[in-house]
């Protein structure tokens, strides 16, 4: 799908120039999720990335998990 694909691009390439300034822009498809369903955590040991996602409901269960390696130069405490 799009946003699959999407997703793999910015994993691949997460590094992008905006008004001169180079940030790290990762997308993630969680749009089946509610804020709260969502958790985003960052480890200074490992410099990594964790999102997970959960939705429990008497219909159906949702699941989204992804781990992140940081690239060289960004920090996982965000300075």
């Amino acid at each position: 799908t799009v946003s699959t694909n999407v997703e793999a691009f910015r994993l691949r390439n997460p590094i992008v120039e905006e008004d001169g300034t180079k940030k790290m822009k990762l997308e993630f498809d969680v749009r089946r999720f509610i804020p709260s369903e969502v958790s985003v955590k960052t480890n200074t040991k490992d410099n990594s990335l964790t999102i997970d996602a959960e939705h429990k409901s008497d219909d159906a269960k949702y699941e989204f998990h992804r781990y992140y390696v940081l690239p060289q130069g960004v920090k996982a405490d965000g300075k």
